[in-house]
């Protein structure tokens, strides 16, 4: 199953090696999978030379070490390849997760230190970090070969993403890592990819993972983008997410079903996200473990 979701790019595979992973990755406070960890690393290590690797949402660091592993692994001199951006702030997560490294930072406290002690000295030499709200920042225009998408938690951060980083990309060079992808919170994410179908190849999916990978292969233009993907008539809407979860199965598909359930509830309210959740909960058979915990969070969110 797992070579069949691997195809070419540049005449190689996008493919990562779990067991070759190196011990520094293994052992990184992250809530990235081993295998997304891998598959950055690798990309890290294969990136084409002159163009850079954009980290958009790296959190306390995880996706920035694994793709500069993989950098310092190329590259004969340190220099700055990949652009990390993250707000840097403490918020609930950071403090559920990651108390140790927290320390007694509180909600809204600076995060930076701790980015820069999981990086260490070593791998900060090939980033550029850019600290702050990523709608008030600009991409260079610089071409990118990576881009890790790990923030495109909104409607609005996913659009700007879209915008500022998507016609950046090089057809037939770069990939597209949707962290988010096989998650429940955010259709966004698959209107935006399918909306975008004739510029992009859904190339890999890391299993175990919300991580899906994108070929490009088309020049992205600004007309390909509406100003606010939000404002599209409502059909327009589940008729572009409904075609972007079509090719998945299983516990995947169930996943993703959740997701529909949060854009039926953008839409039109909660009565019909609920229908949908108690009619998904009804028809699927043999439910798993990842699935009912999913379920039972949208489900409850959404009677709130």
């Amino acid at each position: 199953m797992l070579d069949a979701l691997k195809r070419r790019r540049r005449g190689r595979k996008v493919a990562w090696d779990e067991d070759g992973l190196p011990e520094r990755l293994r052992e990184l406070p992250s809530m990235l999978t081993y295998g997304e960890r891998a598959l950055l690393y690798s990309l890290g290590r294969e990136a084409a030379p002159g163009m850079s690797i954009v980290d958009a949402g790296c959190f306390l660091g995880g996706s920035t070490v694994a793709l500069a592993l993989g950098a310092a692994e190329r590259l004969p001199q340190p220099r700055t390849v990949i652009h990390s951006y993250d707000l840097f702030r403490v918020d609930y997560s950071a403090r559920t997760h990651y108390g140790p490294l927290i320390g007694d930072r509180q909600i809204g406290d600076d995060l930076t230190p701790v980015f820069e002690e999981v990086v260490g000295e070593d791998l900060l030499r090939y980033v550029e970090v850019h600290p702050g709200d990523l709608l008030a920042q600009r991409w260079s225009g610089e071409p990118i070969d990576v881009l890790f998408v790990d923030v495109a938690k909104t409607w609005d951060l996913s659009d700007h993403v879209a915008r500022e980083f998507f016609p950046a990309l090089v057809p037939g060079h770069s990939v597209v890592v949707q962290q988010d992808y096989v998650h429940e919170w955010l259709p966004w994410i698959h209107i935006t990819m399918e909306l975008l179908s004739g510029c992009f190849e859904r190339v890999a999916v890391v299993p175990g993972s919300p991580s899906v990978v994108f070929a490009a292969t088309r020049e992205v233009k600004a007309g390909d983008l509406p100003a606010h993907l939000r404002d599209l008539p409502d059909a327009r809407l589940e008729e572009l997410f409904d075609r972007a979860v079509t090719p998945y199965e299983g516990e995947d598909r169930s996943i993703l079903e959740c997701a529909r359930a949060v854009l039926l509830f953008e839409l039109y309210g909660p009565d019909r996200a609920v229908a949908h959740l108690d009619a998904l909960a009804a028809s699927t058979q043999a439910p798993t473990a990842r699935f009912e915990t999913v379920w039972g969070q949208v489900r409850g969110w959404a009677s709130a």
